[in-house]
């Protein structure tokens, strides 16, 4: 699915809760679907404050707690520290992820292909979620 084919997806879904469809808001998705690693909230905040002068991060923050609630966007802890990337609904995504420089390498496998055991009749998946934290090889022949 191409960035702009995503951008228009999490777009729709603000609309069709009548949210406003503003440029700060259209430009915080487009930061996390073109990052290559998942950012804070003080990341998201300077980038966006580079073409939004005068941002204040109670806008930043307020656009983090809508887009969770509407599940655009998900967080998890990296560092000591919250990190949210878009979520892909369509195919959900499963990631290395870099100690280091924190880059996110997307592994393509699915939760059925991992043998957990899920009972069919009593409870329907919605959703998962699996990261592994290591060492990319570039930060791992450096470091380690």
């Amino acid at each position: 699915m191409t960035v702009n084919h995503q951008l228009a997806e999490q777009l729709k879904k603000l609309s069709d809760r009548g949210m406003r469809l503003t440029e700060q808001r259209k430009a915080m998705i487009c930061l996390l679907l073109n990052s290559a690693r998942p950012l804070s909230a003080v990341d998201i905040y300077q980038e966006m404050e580079k073409e939004f002068n005068g941002l204040s991060y109670g806008t930043v923050y307020q656009n983090i707690k809508l887009f969770k609630e509407l599940l655009i966007i998900e967080s998890f802890v990296l560092a000591d520290e919250v990190r949210f990337r878009v979520i892909n609904r369509e195919k959900p995504m499963y990631y290395l992820i870099c100690m280091d420089c924190e880059r996110t390498i997307p592994v393509d496998v699915q939760p059925e292909e991992l043998g957990l055991p899920m009972p069919t009749k009593s409870f329907q998946p919605v959703s998962y979620k699996l990261d592994v934290y290591g060492y990319c090889v570039d930060c791992n022949t450096l470091n380690h």
